[in-house]
């Protein structure tokens, strides 16, 4: 059995997070991907001992995704592969790269191979309103 993490736009559900027996959901106000709020769902990720991350919406929550998965591997130096479902017309999915802003407010960019998400899928006839 999988444990899960979702990473996902604030827009897509209102608790913080959700932990459940088999998946934590992580909503993150993630417009300029904060450190702060990257190590919170970092920690949170580690915790729940997820094996997958899901990111739904565009660049910013898929590059949190991304990001949360460096900062576990930087930890751990386990990596956890991650499943975008992307909402917009984005490369975020694409890419090995990802970006996230310091407490000084300066945007720090990290590359890997690991971090290409293993898996792409859409929302483009959703069964629900978001």
């Amino acid at each position: 059995m999988w444990e899960l993490s979702i990473i996902s736009g604030a827009c897509v559900c209102s608790p913080k997070f959700l932990v459940c027996r088999n998946w934590i959901l992580l909503t993150l106000n993630v417009k300029i991907r904060p450190i702060g709020a990257i190590r919170g769902a970092t920690e949170l990720v580690k915790t729940a001992q997820a094996d997958v991350l899901i990111s739904i919406g565009g660049r910013s929550p898929i590059d949190s995704a991304k990001a949360v998965a460096y900062q576990i591997h930087e930890q751990t130096g386990k990596w956890i592969p991650s499943i975008a479902v992307p909402t917009t017309l984005s490369v975020a999915k694409t890419t090995q790269n990802a970006g996230f802003t310091t407490e000084e407010k300066k945007k720090i960019a990290v590359s890997h191979p690991e971090l290409v998400p293993k898996g792409l899928t859409s929302l483009s006839k959703p069964c629900c309103k978001i």
